[in-house]
């Protein structure tokens, strides 16, 4: 498990290396706007971990797992900014996508692309690097929103604050439990049917809820 600062330091590093960089001491604090000591530190950290090949003196190289880590992160990233760009002004969109990918789960990465439908560029024309996944290409999902009356889901993760995942929470609307459409109008509310409760969710956050429909 990495920390959110670890994960920041081999997003910096992918970004280096597309850019053509070298992957040293100086740029990677440069790019991050730290000192020179925190990022040697954080480097021996992650060299130990495995994500990096580091000699003293010498080039800073990302192992296999480093590369496929710093990978998976830009995707979330990029695939964040994709969905974002529909939501937020252009402004907040980098910092947003930030804060969220850290806590977003693969499925729900791998979910949000297929929502998307496999987009190949984010916003700032940067590439989406695809997805080693085998199995992506099976997972189906999409919005609450966008489910018909009668259709059932499985909830999947939430693009929203802690403030609303909370409520979400409290509400019994909480991954992997198993929703159905009740009711929708066009401008309005859906309402759904979460165990034996049924619940309006308002039309702004059903588009920031992820579910797998159910077609059993």
């Amino acid at each position: 498990m990495l920390s959110k600062s670890e994960e920041e330091y081999l997003e910096a590093m992918y970004d280096l290396m597309e850019e053509g960089e070298r992957l040293s001491t100086k740029n990677i604090s440069e790019r991050l706007d730290v000192s020179m000591a925190s990022t040697s530190e954080m480097v021996k950290k992650l060299s130990k971990k495995g994500f990096l090949d580091y000699k003293r003196y010498k080039n800073i190289e990302l192992t296999n797992k480093g590369f496929k880590k710093a990978k998976e992160l830009k995707r979330k990233h990029r695939l964040l900014e994709t969905f974002l760009s529909t939501i937020l002004k252009r402004k907040e969109i980098h910092n947003e996508a930030c804060e969220l990918e850290h806590a977003i789960s693969r499925e729900s990465t791998d979910a949000l692309c297929k929502y998307l439908s496999c987009p190949t560029e984010c916003p700032d024309g940067k590439t989406i690097p695809k997805c080693d996944d085998k199995n992506c290409d099976d997972c189906f999902t999409s919005m609450l929103d966008s489910l018909e009356i009668g259709q059932k889901a499985k909830i999947i993760d939430f693009l929203c604050g802690k403030k609303a995942k909370m409520r979400l929470n409290e509400l019994g609307l909480v991954p992997g439990n198993y929703i159905e459409v009740i009711n929708k109008i066009s401008t309005g509310p859906v309402k759904i049917k979460v165990k034996q409760s049924e619940i309006a969710i308002g039309k702004g956050l059903a588009k920031k809820i992820l579910v797998k429909k159910d077609y059993e």
